[in-house]
């Protein structure tokens, strides 16, 4: 027997050893963000364990092989909507009571899909949490109305009060940074559930022709240091890239040579917050570029930053990029909170207290003027990565914790 046939038939077994046949994931996003990298991820490990997958995104179709082959199903977050049994009945088999749904994240476009399709087809469901969500609806939508009269509450305060009214008709929740737990209802189970790295795919070295090539085509000059930053800026966290900005000039100014290559979307405008243009210090801004050639772009790097400090915003999260980042084995530069809890000050990586433009400036200056240093953290770093994210052992986590929700819940729900 080949060894495709073996595995295909230890997936039947393990579907009719259990009552929850297949899970399906409805995501805020699109399939080729960081958030769907950690769905693709995830969706694999339960593919593999048995379940029928099926991801569910934002946008159209043409992303669902940005994070590699797709073994599950996809569809788009609409047609989950409007075709609800269709996408439900994936496998050709409609049953609801062995189906289980996953919000990525409670913000509006997967939690209005959740919520109309567990209470139009009686399905549970779990929520994935990313972020501290009270604190990003403040700073999303402040104190202005959305425009419609719920007695003077703010649509931060109404955006809350879905989000919590989708937690009270959970069946449990994950959370991407254990203390997001504290956010959430005490009798709610809840599991830490940290994302996988492909370490042998971020591992690999560039080869140092194709290295020249892709940074030459980036324009930096011959000799540079090289920093890679690969996201979106927007309102939660424009102040803490300013003051990347910020440190990168100074640096600038005494005499290193030094750019800043930057990818993703700027919903903020940097050069009114900073008072210069950014591509006039050593910024060099790609726009959106496609995942295999970012991969590639971050192993140019020569260092990575991820500016900010302690506090509501960074203590409830990981950010989506620094598992890949670490696996990479640059050294690197990140806030002492969330990640940096568990990483050694100056082994592992340079923390931050504060998230000044001077103090980042100061270590970035201090991992390229000590070859040695900058080398200890490199393998440091890219060991912890080895250790720490592994979707093997996530995704058996996640199928632990289906497990536990169904022995917690004698059947699923009617209503």
């Amino acid at each position: 027997m080949t060894l495709l046939k073996r595995i295909a038939r230890k997936r039947r077994e393990l579907q009719r050893r259990r009552p929850l046949k297949k899970v399906v994931f409805v995501s805020y996003g699109g399939f080729g963000n960081n958030s769907g990298g950690h769905i693709a991820g995830f969706a694999r490990a339960l593919y593999w364990q048995g379940y029928a997958v099926a991801v569910c995104a934002r946008d159209g179709l043409v992303d669902a092989y940005a994070h590699g082959p797709a073994p599950y199903e996809f569809f788009t977050v609409q047609d989950l909507v409007d075709h609800p049994q269709a996408v439900i009945g994936f496998d050709g088999a409609f049953e609801p009571k062995q189906t289980l749904l996953i919000s990525w994240t409670a913000r509006k476009i997967a939690r209005r899909a959740v919520i109309q399709v567990s209470r139009a087809c009686k399905i549970p469901y779990l929520v994935h949490f990313e972020d501290n969500e009270d604190h990003l609806a403040q700073m999303r939508l402040g104190s202005e109305s959305d425009g419609d009269d719920d007695g003077g509450d703010s649509a931060a305060d109404r955006d809350i009060a879905k989000q919590r009214s989708l937690i009270r008709e959970a069946a449990g929740a994950t959370v991407i940074e254990d203390r997001l737990r504290e956010m959430l209802p005490a009798e709610l189970p809840a599991l830490w559930l940290e994302p996988g790295v492909d370490t042998d795919l971020f591992c690999t070295p560039l080869a140092p022709r194709r290295r020249a090539t892709l940074l030459r085509g980036a324009g930096v000059p011959e000799g540079a240091k090289v920093i890679v930053y690969p996201g979106n800026i927007h309102r939660a966290n424009a102040q803490e890239m300013a003051e990347l900005y910020r440190a990168l000039r100074q640096v600038r100014e005494r005499g290193r040579d030094l750019v800043l290559i930057k990818t993703g979307k700027d919903d903020v405008a940097m050069a009114d917050i900073l008072g210069f243009a950014p591509e006039d210090h050593g910024v060099i801004s790609l726009g959106q570029v496609d995942r295999p050639f970012l991969i590639d772009l971050l192993k140019c790097a020569d260092l990575f930053v991820q500016p900010g400090a302690p506090g509501a915003f960074n203590d409830f999260r990981l950010p989506s990029k620094l598992p890949e980042l670490l696996a990479i084995g640059r050294p690197i530069i990140l806030p002492a909170t969330n990640v940096g809890l568990r990483l050694s000050h100056g082994v592992e990586a340079l923390l931050l207290k504060d998230g000044s433009a001077a103090e980042i400036a100061g270590l970035i200056e201090a991992a390229l003027a000590d070859p040695m240093l900058a080398d200890a953290l490199s393998r440091n770093a890219r060991a912890f990565a080895r250790r720490t994210y592994r979707w093997d052992r996530q995704g058996k986590k996640l199928a632990a914790f289906l497990k536990q929700i169904q022995r917690a819940r004698a059947q699923w729900p009617d209503a």
